[in-house]
C-alpha cells in the first residue's frame, strides 16, 4: 500500500485545529466587546 495510505499517511496530510463548541441558548452578548455602561450596569446588578 506504500507509506501514504494509512493511519501515519492521514496523520502526516491532516491539520488539527480547535473546535469550539458555543450554545446559543445559554450564551449572554453582555459577555463580549465592546463593553457598554448599560452592559456593566446589568452585570454588576446581578453580581451582587
Amino acid at each position: 500500500m506504500g507509506s501514504y495510505h494509512g493511519r501515519v499517511g492521514f496523520e502526516t496530510f491532516s491539520h488539527r485545529k480547535s473546535i469550539l463548541k458555543k450554545y446559543n441558548w445559554i450564551d449572554l452578548p453582555m459577555r463580549y466587546h465592546p463593553y457598554k455602561e448599560w452592559k456593566d450596569a446589568v452585570i454588576s446588578r446581578v453580581m451582587r
